[in-house]
């Protein structure tokens, strides 16, 4: 179907529907774009609290270890105290990093590593030093070397594991850092570009339907105003569409018709009365010349008349 078929309320609603559906269209890449920003924004945030508790499990072990040290050295209840609760704080951080890390089998497994240096730690050495020092077994040349040699190899690998840990995330937060810059500059040029093409295909249009609503019938207001005048040759446009337009301008003809039928008639009676007129003064004329050659009958027979009455017969 034509677009000069169409009515005119359907014009206007397929323009608005194509405006609406072309800033939908828009609308979806951005939201895309921002989604995308959105979940690095979360995966960067999550590697950063993994860091975070990490390093708090990197504290609370340092924590622990001096602690103990503690303890062995003085035997106080509250550095013994301090110990349980460094273990408990080392495992809560290390579960929280373990529920966010969830699917993540290279991180869970440096996670779990540190779990299980922090265990060999707290089973192979610290665990037997304080069972010693409660039962008054530590040797004092034992007291002396705490802390120079004892579990090195576990809390080495607690740190190694997580120095490994921190690497990773490191390198993932870059990557996400770098995703992150071209998901706002996607953004930024979606945004560019579809405003961009929103107002060309916007103004293209309102320009289509300009050119046509508003040109059919501004020429037709101009032949209607030739009509007017009584140019009755004047072209009636948009004749041939099926809407609204076309209708007027059908409804314009019938008016230029109905004017020239007017016309024409008004010719018509204009002749006839001219023909009416030569008509009448013929017959004026020939009733004029009749009465001429009657007077000049009339005036003969009394001139002939006269002389008879004189005697004069010839």
């Amino acid at each position: 179907m034509s677009l000069n078929n169409l009515s005119l309320s359907k014009k206007l609603i397929l323009t608005f529907c194509t405006i609406m559906a072309g800033c939908f269209l828009a609308s979806v890449v951005v939201f895309l774009q921002a989604y995308t920003a959105k979940m690095a924004l979360l995966d960067q945030d999550r590697a950063q609290r993994i860091v975070n508790l990490v390093d708090g499990a990197m504290t609370a072990m340092a924590e622990q270890a001096a602690n103990e040290r503690g303890y062995l050295l003085l035997g106080s209840a509250s550095t013994l105290s301090a110990v349980e609760t460094e273990r408990r704080a080392l495992e809560t951080a290390l579960s929280e990093a373990t529920r966010l890390a969830a699917g993540d089998t290279i991180l869970n497994s440096k996670l779990e590593a540190m779990r299980a240096a922090a265990g060999a730690y707290a089973a192979n050495v610290a665990d037997p030093q304080i069972a010693a020092r409660k039962a008054g077994t530590l040797a004092a040349s034992d007291i002396a070397t705490i802390g120079k040699s004892e579990g090195a190899g576990e809390l080495d690998q607690f740190r190694a594991a997580a120095s490994e840990i921190k690497a990773l995330l490191a390198d993932r937060t870059a990557a996400i850092r770098a995703q992150l810059d071209d998901a706002h500059h996607a953004l930024e040029l979606a945004l560019i570009l579809g405003a961009a093409v929103a107002g060309v295909f916007a103004v293209g249009l309102i320009w289509l339907l300009a050119r046509s609503i508003v040109t059919p019938i501004t020429g037709m207001t101009d032949a209607m105003g030739r009509l007017a005048a009584g140019d009755h040759t004047v072209e009636v446009p948009a004749v041939e569409r099926g809407d609204e337009v076309g209708r007027m301008a059908k409804a314009v003809l019938v008016f230029k018709d109905a004017a020239i039928e007017s016309a024409r008639m008004a010719g018509e009676r204009r002749s006839m009365r001219e023909q009416a007129e030569v008509e009448r003064q013929k017959t004026e004329a020939e009733k004029a010349s009749e009465a001429e050659e009657i007077r000049f009958a009339m005036d003969e027979l009394e001139q002939g008349l006269t002389a008879l009455a004189n005697g004069d017969v010839a």
